[in-house]
This record gives C-alpha cells, sequence and structure tokens, in this order.
C-alpha cells in the first residue's frame, strides 16, 4: 500500500508587512503635507512587497550609494532608499523637523522641512512616543539613524532581504524551471521512528504542492513556512533502515521533481528484537561475484549459514555486530541453467531464509550461435571461435508479415561474400563465410563492445547485416506494471556493455532508428546522417551504417510508411506479449524482441522507481534492480545524453497530422521527473532500445 499526500499551498501572505508600510506612510502624510522624499522611500519598499506578492519573480537586487534597486522580471527596476525616517529637534530655530538618515530634509524652497503640526512627545515602557495629529495617535521614535536594508543573501532560488529590525523577506528569483533544494537526501530516523527532511522551492508561480510517496506502513506530515518553505515529518515502522521515501514536488503548471530520501542511519528501539532481509531473493551474476544483502537488525549477534550442496555460494561473514550487509561470494556458473541456494540468518530463536540464484551462460565459447534459432544480433561473452547460419534473414520467414509490404517476401538469403563495416573496439576478428553451408565465423577476442558483419550477393550489394554483441552475460529482470502485467527484461540497453551505474556510457549501449534493425553509435545517430533525403526502404538494407534524415512531413526516415515493421500495428500502447509478432526487422537478440509500451510503465510505480544522477533504478519483483541511465535521444536537431531516459516501442504512434509518421517512445525528464509515455517522434531519431523477452502465444 502506498500512502501519498497532496499539500495544496496558497501564495504568500505580505499583508501584515504591507499594512505596517501603509500605517507609517499614512502618519506621514498626516504630518506633512511637502515631505515627497519619505513618502517615495517608504512607498517603494511598500512597491517591493506588492509585486512579490503579485508572483512576479525578481531578478537581482543591485547596491547603490543611495539604497539599493530591485530588478523584477515584470515590472521593472524600484529602488528603495538606504535611509530610515526618524525626528529631530533644531533648537537654534525652536522648530521641529523630519529627518532621513540623521540629515533634515528640505522643503521646495531649501529650507529645512518643518512639522506643520507641533508634536506631543510622550515616554511609555522607556520608549519615546510622538503625536503629530493632537494626541489621537502616538508612534515610536527612532532617534538613530540606520540603513532601510542592512544585508541582501542571494542563493539559486531565492534573494533574503534583511530589514532594520532583523525582520526578513525571501524574493524567489526567475527561474525557467522549478528549484528544489533539500537538507539532505539522507536523513536519520530517531529511536520513535520518525525524522525531519526542511525543504525550500522557486520556480515560475508559488502554486507549490509536496506529494509524499512511502513505503508501505509509513505516513508523511507536510508542514509549511510560507508558501516555498517548509518541511516533511516522516513517521515509519521500527525497522527502517536502507529503505526510501519519494517527494514528489509541482509547482502548478506542469513541472515536476522527485526527490529521494534515504533512511540509512535507524535507531531502533532497543527492547523489541529485529530482524529482517530488505528482499527475500538475490541474483548472483552469471560470471560470478559478490552479493550483498541488506539486514535490518538491532540484534548484536546473528550466524548466517548456506544449505548444503551449494558449494558455488560462500558466505563471506558467518558473525557479525549489527552490520547492516551481509555478504556472499558466488562462483561462475558455466552451465547454462539456472541454479539457487538457501540462506539462513538466525539468532537467538529469530531465523530468516534468503535465495540467492544466479542464471546461467548465455552462449558458451564456441558454438553454434544460430543453433537454437535465428535473430539480428547475438551475444557473445567469451573469447573464443563462433559461428551462426548467414543464409536467413533476423527470425526467418515466420518474422514476415505478409501483404504489409516488407523488402522481401522470402527470408532466405544466399550470401557470396562477408565484410565487416563496424568493428570498434576490436572485439572480433578473422571472419570468414562458407559459401558451401552460408555460415559466417569469426574470433572473438575478449574485448567489450559491438561488431556489425555484412554478407553480400554476386554483385557485391549487402543484402543483411548482423550485430554481435560481446558482453558480459546480460541477466534478466521481471517487473510486474502498474496494471498487474509482468514483462522480463533485459538488465541492460541492447549493445551495453555494463549494466552497472558507475560505468557511465557504457550502459548507454547502441542507438535505433525505428523499425530497423542495425545499430549506431551515439556519433554515427548525430553526425554522421545521411543528409537532405529519405532513403527507399531497399537502401537501408544495402547501406546499415547510414542514419537516414526525415521525410520533412512524416518525419520518416524513408520514403514510405508502414507501422508493421516491428510487429506491433495500430498505435497499440497497451498489447499483450502473446499477442505481438516478431519481425526480421527487430534488432533484439534470440528469445527477445522489441518492447510494447505498457512494459515502461513499471517507471510510475514510484515506490520501485529511484532516480539518481546516473539514471533511474528499478527494484524487479525479486529482489533484483534494473538500471535505466540517462542515455537519451540521438538526432542532428535533437540531442538528449544526460538529460533524459528514452526508449523506442513496437508500436507506432500518431505524429502530428500524419497518420502514421511517427513511432512510439517512453520519455522521463533527469530534472522534472515528468515521464511521457506514448510519445510520438520522428522515426528519423535514434533511440536505445531494452529488450523483452518473448513469450509462447
Amino acid at each position: 500500500m502506498i500512502l501519498c499526500a497532496l499539500v495544496a499551498v496558497s501564495c504568500k501572505d505580505y499583508k501584515p508587512q504591507i499594512e505596517e508600510l501603509q500605517k507609517e506612510i499614512d502618519d506621514l502624510n498626516k504630518a506633512i503635507s511637502d515631505l515627497e522624499p519619505v513618502t517615495v522611500n517608504l512607498g517603494a519598499l511598500r512597491d517591493v512587497l506588492l509585486i512579490a506578492e503579485a508572483g512576479d519573480p525578481i531578478v537581482s537586487v543591485a547596491k547603490q550609494s543611495d539604497g539599493y534597486a530591485f530588478q523584477f522580471k515584470s515590472n521593472g527596476v524600484v529602488n528603495v532608499g538606504n535611509q530610515t525616517a526618524g525626528v529631530s529637534v533644531d533648537w537654534a530655530d525652536d522648530a521641529f523637523f523630519w529627518t532621513l538618515g540623521g540629515q533634515p530634509l528640505k522643503d521646495a524652497s531649501g529650507k529645512n522641512a518643518v512639522i506643520t503640526k507641533s508634536p506631543e512627545f510622550r515616554i511609555t515602557d522607556g520608549q519615546i512616543e510622538i503625536s503629530t495629529d493632537g494626541k489621537k495617535s502616538w508612534k515610536e521614535v527612532n532617534l538613530s539613524a540606520g540603513p532601510v536594508i542592512t544585508k541582501v543573501e542571494e542563493n539559486a532560488a531565492y534573494i533574503t532581504v534583511t530589514f532594520l529590525g532583523g525582520s526578513t523577506v525571501d524574493f524567489p528569483k526567475e527561474t525557467e524551471k522549478m528549484q528544489v533544494m533539500l537538507s539532505g537526501n539522507g536523513a536519520t530516523m530517531a529511536t520513535d521512528g520518525t525524522a525531519t527532511v526542511d525543504f525550500l522551492l522557486s520556480g515560475k508561480t508559488d502554486s507549490f504542492t509536496v506529494t509524499p510517496l512511502l513505503p508501505e506502513g509509513w505516513s508523511a506530515d507536510v508542514t509549511w513556512e510560507n508558501n516555498y518553505k517548509g518541511q516533511v515529518k516522516f513517521t515509519a515502522p521500527a525497522a527502517a533502515a536502507g529503505l526510501a521515501a519519494r517527494l514528489f514536488f509541482c509547482d502548478g503548471i506542469g513541472n515536476l521533481v522527485a526527490s529521494d530520501i534515504n533512511f540509512d542511519s535507524l535507531k531502533v528501539d532497543e527492547a523489541f528484537p529485529v530482524m529482517y532481509p530488505a528482499w527475500d531473493a538475490y541474483c548472483a551474476p552469471a560470471a560470478g561475484g559478490q552479493v550483498d544483502v541488506a539486514l535490518y537488525t538491532n540484534l548484536d549477534e546473528y550466524s548466517v549459514s548456506v544449505a548444503d550442496g551449494a558449494s558455488w555460494l560462500q558466505s563471506l561473514s558467518t558473525k557479525a555486530v549489527r552490520e547492516e550487509t551481509v555478504s556472499f561470494k558466488a562462483a561462475a556458473n558455466d552451465a547454462s541453467a539456472m541454479r539457487s541456494a538457501l540462506v539462513t540468518i538466525e539468532s537467538d530463536g529469530y531465523e530468516q531464509i534468503v535465495v540467492i540464484y544466479q542464471e546461467g551462460v548465455v552462449t558458451p565459447a564456441g558454438a553454434n550461435l544460430s543453433e537454437n534459432g535465428t535473430a539480428n544480433c547475438y551475444i557473445v561473452s567469451a573469447a573464443g571461435d563462433y559461428n551462426f547460419d548467414a543464409t536467413v534473414m533476423g527470425n526467418g520467414n515466420e518474422g514476415i508479415i505478409p501483404n504489409v509490404e516488407f523488402h522481401a517476401e522470402t527470408a532466405e538469403l544466399a550470401p557470396e561474400s562477408v565484410v565487416v563495416y563496424y568493428n570498434d573496439p576490436e572485439v572480433i576478428n578473422n571472419v570468414t563465410l562458407n559459401k558451401s553451408t552460408g555460415k559466417v565465423s569469426f574470433h572473438a577476442t575478449g574485448a567489450e563492445g559491438s561488431a556489425c558483419i555484412s554478407v553480400r550477393n554476386a554483385r557485391n550489394i549487402a543484402i543483411w547485416t548482423w550485430h554481435i554483441w560481446c558482453t558480459d552475460v546480460p541477466q534478466d529482470r521481471t517487473h510486474t506494471n502498474p496494471d498487474q502485467l509482468q514483462f522480463t527484461v533485459m538488465d541492460r540497453n541492447l549493445g551495453a556493455t555494463s549494466a552497472d551505474p558507475a560505468d557511465g556510457e557504457a550502459t548507454h549501449g547502441m542507438y535505433f532508428q525505428w523499425g530497423r534493425k542495425d545499430p549506431f553509435t551515439f556519433t554515427a545517430a548525430t553526425t554522421d546522417m545521411s543528409p537532405n533525403t529519405a532513403a527507399a526502404f531497399a537502401f537501408a538494407i544495402r547501406y546499415p551504417q547510414r542514419a537516414y534524415q526525415e521525410v520533412s512531413q512524416s518525419g520518416n526516415w524513408y520514403s514510405g510508411n508502414n507501422n508493421y515493421l516491428w510487429g506491433n500495428p495500430d498505435y497499440g500502447r497497451n498489447r499483450y506479449l502473446k499477442d505481438l509478432k516478431k519481425t526480421i526487422y527487430d534488432p533484439c537478440p534470440l528469445g527477445y524482441m522489441v518492447p510494447p509500451a505498457n512494459t515502461f510503465l513499471i517507471f510510475r510505480d514510484k515506490d520501485r522507481a529511484q532516480f539518481t544522477d546516473a539514471g533511474i533504478i528499478v527494484r524487479g519483483d525479486y529482489g533484483q534492480t534494473n538500471f535505466f541511465p540517462w542515455a537519451g535521444r540521438a538526432h542532428k536537431s535533437k540531442i538528449t545524453r544526460g538529460e533524459e531516459v528514452a526508449y523506442w516501442h513496437s508500436c507506432a504512434s500518431r505524429y502530428g497530422t500524419q497518420e502514421d509518421g511517427g513511432g512510439a517512445q517512453t520519455i522521463i525528464n533527469k530534472v522534472t521527473g515528468e515521464m511521457l509515455w506514448y510519445q510520438g517522434d520522428i522515426r528519423a531519431r535514434a533511440l536505445p532500445i531494452r529488450c523483452v523477452k518473448q513469450v509462447a502465444e
């Protein structure tokens, strides 16, 4: 269960300050008929507050010789004199006159501005007071001169002005995007299970809301100090260390910022024993490595044991004193089958069981990559000699949809020669074609990266191309979206050599134009695009290394339209995998396909999606995590690498006025957290792909 609290706030109320300033102005106007400088000075300060209350953001505050100049976005400059009105007595002339900054104000003739009605003085509680209206009203007398504004401070979102007497006003700065500043992205839970986080907001409006998204059993109270500043008090069950809550900040005009708060320093109640793992199941990499189990406990000691027969899994520590992580070392799994082991964590009658499983190697070295079926992409995870069937396009005849204008009616090929047109770094060498068997053979060097192999006909024209993807074995991650549809998704982008957020661009993978099977590097998709015109479809087969510009109206990369290229026509958004058809143009490896749109609804399950500087980490159904990097989109007119998570869907999208000009995509903005699902885009754009596992019909 997720608790969402939506808190609406109103504009900041400057009325008390405005009313006090107005009272001073009224008092002065009653006492002096010819004192324009004082009225202007205090009136200007009142104007500054009124403008801020109206929501006009401040651009700057500049110090001048006689005060400050407030520059507003819409209302221009308002000058506030840096002086204080006071009362002084000139005994030589036996008269009272007003001063500013200790200096007499002059009337129109240049003489001191004399108070026209003799003032009355009194002392109340040690304070001198004056009346200039015949004792009808009294006000305190400031006999010392000093500045109206004593200090101006600035940060990324606000300019804070401190006035005489210590009062402050925060003026929101002009910002194109909403800004969120937190007291920290981590918080310490007190023994009563509470923690407090302060926030400060800015943007084009001041109608902010805060929506907490919380783990089950949590609650959150949002309190506001004013319209842009406040705090959130979290209340959690006794054991909550290592968990996270998310706060969604909205400015009322469509901008959204999501901020994660991690609770990693729990102080649990000593009187109540607590011990449980964060998840019931953990996945070990097929190549072997360390597996960390997060454990929440207030017990001093506990023991860890691995079930008999699981010699491949070793506990790195059998006892610990309040450790938050229990670690294991898994050996490499050289078999193709998955294996699992039961781990028991026990202390004085308290027992927890965790399952650690490990998937097998997809393809052992030296194998026939197409032995179990053909595809446009083959994964190679170890150095050695490999081969594949080069007489079949993609997944064969089953991947050709009849009567929808595919470029061929049969998937059969008759190759005469072979070339490698992309191989960076050198991940393969010794590439040969056996014309009698139709098999292409190559040696994998053990380096990670991608290579593209083309076969040609007797006229030396490329007739098909395959992507050789050299990486450690990609793992499967199972996610159930908010519509309760389950998808098994790869742990990395197609062509990526890592799923580790720390590895930066190695997690981005290759980029694809919608409906095409051949990959492009980010550079090729942004700078090497063929200019001026789209291609006939057959040219994309002949020249797979070229990214093609769009036709100006439809946004397509070729002079035609076909919504069936990736097997999900009719703009289908919410499709079951069993109803979709993998085609010969699908770039995913054997057993996988380009995902339908509803795969990416997992990003809307906010209790599982965590935003980080590197990308979005989504918690899977069985305790695994899946990382989606800010790989962005690639195109000469739109480069968003580092700014967005973006993926193609297998379905088309209605784009503009064109019935079938666009491809559908999911985009999540890094700054705002805004998700655009089933968003249309020109098909000539190049985006990453996250392959999803096929299911039986």
